[in-house]
């Protein structure tokens, strides 16, 4: 009997914990970091309400766009050292009115054993990522899972669900972040 109780407690627990605070669909066409201008078109639960799209016009920077309003909300540049790619990303928080700063690393380490670190104004998160080299996850150690973000197609039109679970990090970070993962990140890796 006991155990069951244990076992209940458990499983209500995780099921509050990782309830979803808010769900995108992003959507691309093409690759983001290529000659040509490419986009990332985010969407809030249902494709018809657009609130955000990624825009870059060079191989080395993207915007984040708040829409109706057309707002940049933030900014990514990356930076390739060797084989380890870094990712500076600011976004505007309007509580605060300033620039919010994080920073993602990723160390190739070997067929599926990638290192990808994560700092958002001095804490440390990881992204583990899954067999696909896409789907994967945002944790602050030792294992709180922020967000979650899920491969839905490989076609040419890739698209992506993105589970957000805490306000700890703005939206338009993750979403940069997850745009640096698929579009920089994965295309460089091993076998691409």
């Amino acid at each position: 009997m006991m155990r069951r109780l244990l076992l209940f407690l458990c499983i209500f627990h995780l099921a509050i914990c990782r309830r979803t605070k808010r769900l995108y669909l992003m959507d691309t066409d093409f690759a983001l970091f290529k000659l040509e201008h490419h986009q990332f078109s985010i969407y809030a639960e249902e494709r018809d309400n657009l609130v955000y799209q990624i825009e870059s016009n060079n191989f080395s920077s993207a915007n984040i766009l708040a829409y109706p309003s057309k707002q940049i909300v933030g900014k990514l540049q990356h930076h390739a050292y060797g084989k380890e790619i870094e990712v500076a990303v600011e976004v505007f928080d309007n509580q605060t009115q300033r620039w919010q700063k994080g920073e993602m690393v990723y160390t190739p380490l070997g067929w599926l054993n990638d290192k990808v670190d994560i700092e958002w104004n001095g804490q440390a998160l990881k992204y583990i990522r899954q067999p696909d080299e896409v789907s994967g996850a945002f944790f602050k150690p030792p294992d709180t899972v922020l967000a979650e973000l899920q491969c839905l197609s490989h076609r040419r039109r890739a698209e992506y669900e993105v589970e957000i679970y805490s306000n700890e990090i703005p939206d338009p970070a993750y979403l940069l972040f997850i745009a640096a993962l698929t579009e920089i990140i994965r295309p460089s890796g091993k076998g691409k």
